[in-house]
């Protein structure tokens, strides 16, 4: 495996989990991962800080995963953001309109991720009866007219 394998966040994790359970040798981790041993040392050094990080929270099924932490998902849209106003103060015209909506959207991810604004809730009804109930009216008296679909009351 090349060394830019280690682009694919998920083989990044896996083997900084792996590493940090410490339950296989690095000769193990080379034959499963396809690469050598120095490979999986020179990777246990580059990222020795996110592997301690996992193993003081190895129950946790997210810990490695910083877009699983709030802050760290706010600090990313806020940067993108900040990188949006400058393309737009850049002015490159033919872009704003695309940007001025993917910041509108960031904005309003934020919002939402920090409670503010109500998230969309997802209705979804089938063959639902609807009663209703008219005050000072008894409906058990009211009767459908046969043919002509008239509704009539007992007594009137």
């Amino acid at each position: 495996m090349p060394q830019s394998r280690w682009g694919n966040a998920y083989l990044r994790l896996r083997l900084q989990r792996e590493l940090a359970a410490g339950e296989k040798t690095y000769e193990e981790l080379a034959l499963e991962f396809d690469v050598t041993e120095d490979t999986i040392s020179n990777f246990s050094k580059r990222y020795k800080l996110e592997i301690e990080t996992i193993r003081r929270e190895l129950a946790d099924e997210f810990a490695g995963l910083w877009i699983a932490k709030k802050e760290a998902r706010l600090a990313e849209f806020q940067q993108d953001v900040e990188d949006i106003n400058d393309a737009v103060e850049a002015g490159d015209e033919d872009d704003w309109s695309k940007l001025l909506r993917v910041k509108h959207t960031a904005l309003r991810y934020v919002a939402e991720e920090l409670g503010h604004l109500p998230g969309r809730p997802q209705i979804h009804v089938e063959n639902a009866k609807v009663t209703y109930q008219v005050e000072g009216v008894d409906l058990s008296l009211l009767h459908r007219a046969p043919g002509d679909g008239t509704v009539t009351a007992d007594g009137a």
